[in-house]
């Protein structure tokens, strides 16, 4: 399995959008992830993680995988782009998190965790699963590591 693109929306410390592209990180064939204490190297891994599993590793609690520095009202996600031998794959997660209401910004809605997983086909992109359960599974079966 090889890493090729992914972005963060709201998630640990990151606020806004970030993205990290592996692709021209890894040009050299090898890459470090590299910063002062507290600078999001753990949650670039978390992210990953969170892509692939729908959890974070350690004590950290994938309830509250929001960005405290972000927006009340803004989603977070994680998008990473990944390959298995030739074939190139698109994971998108939401984690569960809170937000003010639409219609009642004083109240608080609860969000459940979403994702969907995409196959590229012919240059485009495919779904493969969109419910947790199907996509958990779809990604085990295609990665190999559970």
């Amino acid at each position: 399995m090889r890493l090729h693109y992914l972005a963060l929306h709201a998630f640990g410390p990151f606020p806004g959008h970030e993205t990290v592209d592996f692709d021209a990180l890894g040009q050299d064939g090898l890459f470090l992830l590299q910063g002062r204490t507290g600078s999001g190297k753990s949650s670039i891994l978390d992210a990953v993680t969170f892509a692939l599993y729908g959890d974070v590793p350690g004590e950290r609690d994938r309830t509250q995988l929001k960005s405290t520095h972000a927006d009340p009202r803004a989603e977070p996600s994680v998008q990473l782009d990944f390959s298995v031998g030739e074939e190139m794959f698109r994971v998108w997660r939401a984690p569960q998190h809170q937000r003010p209401q639409v219609r009642n910004p004083e109240k608080i809605a609860q969000v459940n965790q979403q994702i969907t997983l995409h196959r590229r086909v012919s240059g485009e992109w495919m779904p493969m699963a969109s419910g947790i359960q199907a996509a958990n599974d779809e990604i085990r079966r295609v990665i190999g590591l559970d």
